[in-house]
């Protein structure tokens, strides 16, 4: 299964818990068929990529029992208490307020006496929600007519280590391909954001910040990178038949110390680049986003940190003048695994990380979205990485069409329900209340700070 291809459990997958019915059973042997939780074919794809194409990063069975669901919520609501503090001016406020924000229905609350009528419930209501989900979700177990699988969701530490995988197959495919041509491998980062206070001076709903980010970078920077490099007669990788000059990206969204989004789209190719090629990208960002401006978004800052966008050559034997490991310069931005040294790769639980980390998490989760993509060609890249790995390493795609599961369980309490008719995640409109969150609008070319 490819990451193009519809998923069995993504967010616009099959709700299979939730349109399922009890089922008697007494089994208590986990391994079903002779390949025990293996599909047939080979290794399950892992948690990292059971996502939907468009949207998705998550799973969404919720079969549970009543007693275990409220020991969840209990958990998640102390949390969320602790929680209070470190997010303060944001946890009481609503997630939403733009009519252009969909969430899914757990982050909604239906108004009293205005049937579809919705608004967002605030970040306390759905950290909380997420929380008890997240838990939920680790002891769920997809029952197929010859293996099983466990559920999980793609924010527990197999999503974790398959996402820091791709991202070394990625690097490995360029610098095969580079090697291919005799070329060398160059990357540039480009960093966006958007100012996180509103025009009241409060933090603005964090929902439609995210919104924000996305739609700049679906609507206009992604186009205006492409025209860039255009202008260098570059084209898109074909492992098939690779131009002479190419290029490809990922696109990171990374977490904020005040749990707000921000974006890091990395590009890759085989010909030497100048963070200047981008100013137009830069620039296209800021004209599009009304609540950016070019103080965060420098090209020249004095601090290599506080640039816009940042270019290096790529080399494994790098004696410090290159980026050595292209695929952990990566993965720092997806702030999943402890980095107090080069060598520590610690992961550490939603439940042990800081308030704004589940904040991000809990929003990512609410608007259905990925914290990192990759363009076609760079899908190509990872291929042949993936195929370059140690055999060890490799995990063979299924053969043939894989079947629907039939039910889903809870292995913590036995619980098994019937998977009856498949539906997906309900993605719902909030009502539009724009005096709730007015937008800070910045002057084009203001200098004026953005958080």
């Amino acid at each position: 299964m490819s990451d193009e291809q519809e998923s069995l459990v993504g967010t616009h997958s099959p709700d299979w818990a939730s349109l399922s019915t009890p089922e008697e059973t007494g089994a208590t042997d986990h391994a079903s068929g002779e390949n025990g939780r293996q599909p047939p074919g080979g290794p399950w794809p892992s948690k990292a990529n059971r996502t939907d194409p468009q949207n998705g990063e998550e799973s969404v069975c919720t079969a549970d029992s009543p007693d275990r669901e409220q020991t969840f919520r209990h958990i998640a609501k102390e949390f969320v208490k602790d929680a209070e503090e470190d997010l303060a001016g944001r946890i009481f406020r609503a997630i939403a307020a733009s009519g252009d924000t969909k969430l899914r229905r757990e982050a909604v609350r239906e108004r009293r006496g205005q049937p579809g009528s919705f608004r967002a419930k605030s970040l306390a209501g759905v950290m909380q929600e997420f929380l008890t989900w997240y838990q939920v979700q680790d002891e769920l177990v997809l029952e197929f007519p010859e293996f099983e699988m466990d559920v999980g969701s793609s924010f527990d530490e197999d999503a974790a280590r398959e996402r820091y995988g791709r991202l070394r197959d990625f690097e490995r495919g360029g610098l095969e391909a580079c090697r291919q041509s005799d070329d060398v491998l160059h990357t540039a980062m480009l960093s966006i954001t958007a100012s996180t206070e509103n025009a009241n001076g409060r933090y603005r709903c964090p929902a439609d910040h995210w919104r924000e980010m996305r739609e700049s970078w679906s609507n206009h920077v992604r186009q205006e990178v492409q025209r860039t490099l255009d202008q260098f007669g570059a084209a898109r990788y074909d492992p098939e038949d690779p131009p002479e000059r190419w290029w490809e990206y990922v696109r990171i969204v990374e977490p904020q110390k005040n749990g707000y989004a921000h974006h890091h789209i990395a590009i890759v190719t085989n010909f030497e680049i100048s963070a200047e090629d981008f100013e137009p990208v830069v620039a296209k960002h800021v004209e599009e986003t009304p609540s950016a401006n070019w103080r965060a978004h420098q090209i020249h800052a004095d601090s290599a940190e506080e640039r816009a966008v940042s270019v290096n050559s790529v080399d494994p034997d790098s004696d410090g003048e290159s980026v050595g490991n292209l695929a952990s310069y990566l993965s720092g931005y997806l702030s999943e695994f402890t980095d107090e040294s080069d060598d520590d790769d610690e992961y550490l639980s939603l439940l042990d990380r800081g308030a704004h980390e589940v904040m991000f998490a809990a929003v990512q989760w609410a608007t259905a979205s990925r914290k990192i993509d990759f363009s076609n060609g760079g899908h190509a890249l990872r291929r042949i990485g993936h195929d370059l790995r140690p055999e060890k390493y490799q995990k063979p795609e299924p053969e043939g069409d894989v079947p629907a599961p039939t039910s889903v369980r809870n292995e913590a309490t036995g619980d098994s329900h019937l998977i009856l008719d498949p539906g997906g995640v309900e993605m719902i409109p909030v009502q539009d209340r724009p005096e709730y969150d007015p937008e800070k609008v910045f002057v084009a070319g203001s200098l004026e700070a953005t958080r």
